[in-house]
């Protein structure tokens, strides 16, 4: 039976939850928001950029906290600047400005951390792309380069892989994967053209882009897709087994709505959170807008029992990104 996510009355509280501000760079962990007071006094951070860049390791469970001296790309001869990339760890609720990791001279920004390695871009030349694994415990790197077109930045960096919004790559491979097209009917994670003909003479008038499986997310283990197809169904894809299935939820869009990917799921095992657009909103100006932010609901289902119950959130606008030790 399709469920439009519905879901019991009943709602949970899960303290070690991960809670990224949907619309903002506010962390929460639980009921706790994450305050970044000492980091910026530490830092001297001011003006636009006086947050840190917030990344989640699911293989280790830990949130880290990244500052760069600087950000800028080039500078007034077009040369490329080379920045420190500090990280901070995030203990017991509080970041800890004690034990600071330096990765110094980097040209690149950081993408991800896996299992306490640091995904950092290197460089683009002539269609290949070049990063840098480096571990946090030492000064060591491993240099890797994707001869792959058109991957834009990496969307998730999990399970000692790269995913990108068309493939992704296996470092101990050094292979880039594409995504197979095995869904059979539901589709697959990339895109197709849809003719669009008039109904007088039955001429095409219209391609029309469409998206057979959009906006998906990586599970927490990095082995996992999850995407909606084109009605709406939420679906999971096995990268190992090849292999799909329907949850028996769907994940309705308010017409409008900025939120893709993350903001809609995210699998732990055999949770999937999944979250409800409302009618909620940030911006007084939403009935003037074409796309907006509404506010979210979050439910957990578990994938073996189909027990969904709902999940206590710090507010209306935040995304769940994994679970802290």
């Amino acid at each position: 039976m399709l469920c439009s996510c519905s879901a019991s009355d009943v709602q949970i509280t899960e303290d070690n939850l991960l809670f990224f501000g949907s619309t903002d760079s506010d962390v929460w962990i639980g009921d706790t928001q994450i305050s970044f007071t000492a980091l910026k006094e530490q830092c001297k951070l001011s003006g636009y950029d006086d947050v840190p860049d917030c990344f989640y390791d699911a293989s280790e469970h830990r949130l880290w906290l990244v500052i760069y001296s600087t950000r800028r790309v080039y500078d007034i001869l077009e040369n490329k600047v080379s920045r420190d990339i500090f990280f901070y760890e995030v203990k017991d609720k509080i970041a800890d400005i004690q034990n600071t990791i330096v990765k110094k001279n980097y040209i690149g920004f950081v993408y991800g951390i896996d299992d306490g390695n640091a995904l950092i871009s290197n460089d683009r030349d002539a269609g290949a792309y070049r990063y840098i694994i480096s571990p946090l415990a030492d000064d060591t790197a491993i240099h890797i380069t994707i001869n792959q077109g058109a991957l834009f930045e990496p969307m998730a960096f999990k399970n000692n892989t790269i995913f990108f919004g068309i493939g992704y790559y296996k470092i101990d491979e050094a292979a880039f994967i594409p995504y197979e097209n095995e869904w059979g009917h539901y589709g697959a994670p990339n895109d197709g053209i849809e003719l669009v003909r008039s109904s007088e003479d039955g001429f095409v008038k219209q391609y029309k882009l469409i998206r057979m499986w959009e906006y998906f997310t990586v599970s927490a283990d990095g082995k996992k897709l999850v995407g909606r197809d084109r009605d709406g169904r939420i679906m999971i894809y096995d990268l190992e087994t090849k292999t799909a299935y329907d949850t028996g939820l769907k994940r309705d869009l308010l017409k409008g709505t900025r939120y893709k990917g993350k903001d809609l799921y995210y699998l732990d095992g055999t949770y999937l959170y999944f979250s409800k657009d409302t009618s909620e909103t940030l911006s007084p100006l939403r009935h003037f807008l074409l796309t907006w932010y509404p506010g979210l609901i979050w439910y957990r289902h578990d994938l073996d029992t189909k027990e969904t119950v709902g999940i206590s959130a710090p507010n209306k606008f935040v995304d769940i990104v994994g679970k802290i030790k």
